[in-house]
């Protein structure tokens, strides 16, 4: 039961589909199956990153500082025939007060198509407790396959151990969230985008329901989009309860975000920002 919130107070992260403390859905329950309502079709987009960019937001549950987690643009990396990509990383960790109850240290690994900002592989590593999880997703769009591969707590390339089919060109949890830098969003106009976790292919729905002036610490007042992300699937993203995320207007950068948990109200917010145009 303490996995359980605490995991739940890390999804906070989450943005839309953020980040680190992703719920395995076995131990959470099943979520609806894949593929039960249409999946939106891949539209290329160029996301203009900077190498070197970190965003570093702090957690709190009930108002109580809980940990931090980093999000940064690390390098290009080059792929087969020419093509490069962006090395996106997370970092999920508990402060030195939550970790005498409870440490976590989860770190997510996106690399993403530099020209038309599709996932070309996705890593997970979890550490809570005594719990550990690795994850490594390959995505073979010749073939039109996810592989997943087998556990390897050293980040090594190991032997598939299940193939899942791919609509088409997709995005990890981690890579949706920065694919929003190169997206517009208007209130009351729907974004539908395509995200492949736990083993299948999901619809993932913003909306954002208005627009208002956030006070964002050292950022000032800053104009933001209210969104109430709809997934169909536990993990990645929140179903039993509300999350709430403000988007900054000019750059799509999550601000700030807000979801019940079990034992009150965790919220993430932006306190750092390196090398990011806020």
């Amino acid at each position: 039961m303490r996995r359980t919130w605490i995991r739940r107070l890390l999804l906070v992260l989450c943005l839309v589909f953020f980040l680190a403390a992703v719920g395995d859905t076995a131990e959470e329950g099943a979520p609806d199956e894949p593929g039960a309502e249409a999946l939106a079709p891949f539209v290329p987009k160029v996301a203009a990153l900077t190498v070197g960019e970190a965003l570093t937001y702090r957690i709190t549950l009930a108002g109580i500082p809980a940990g931090y987690a980093t999000l940064e643009v690390k390098r290009l990396d080059c792929w087969p025939g020419g093509r490069t990509s962006y090395y996106l990383k997370c970092r999920t960790r508990t402060n030195n007060f939550f970790s005498l109850f409870y440490e976590v240290d989860d770190t997510v690994r996106s690399y993403v198509d530099t020209g038309e900002f599709y996932s070309r592989k996705y890593e997970k590593r979890l550490n809570e407790g005594r719990y550990r999880r690795y994850q490594h997703i390959l995505f073979d769009y010749e073939r039109g396959m996810a592989d997943y591969l087998g556990e390897d707590p050293d980040w090594r390339k190991v032997t598939p151990v299940m193939s899942v089919e791919l609509p088409g060109r997709v995005l990890d949890p981690l890579a949706a969230l920065y694919y929003l830098r190169a997206c517009r969003l208007e209130v009351g106009k729907t974004l539908d985008l395509t995200v492949h976790t736990a083993g299948g292919n999901w619809l993932l729905s913003l909306t954002p329901e208005e627009e208002v002036a956030l006070p964002v610490g050292r950022f000032g007042v800053r104009q933001a989009f209210v969104v109430k992300p709809r997934a169909r699937f536990e993990g990645i993203f929140v179903r039993r309860g509300v999350m709430t995320v403000w988007l900054d207007k000019q750059t799509n950068i999550p601000l700030k975000l807000r979801v019940l948990v079990p034992v009150g109200t965790a919220e993430a917010t932006l306190v750092k920002a390196k090398e990011a145009d806020l």
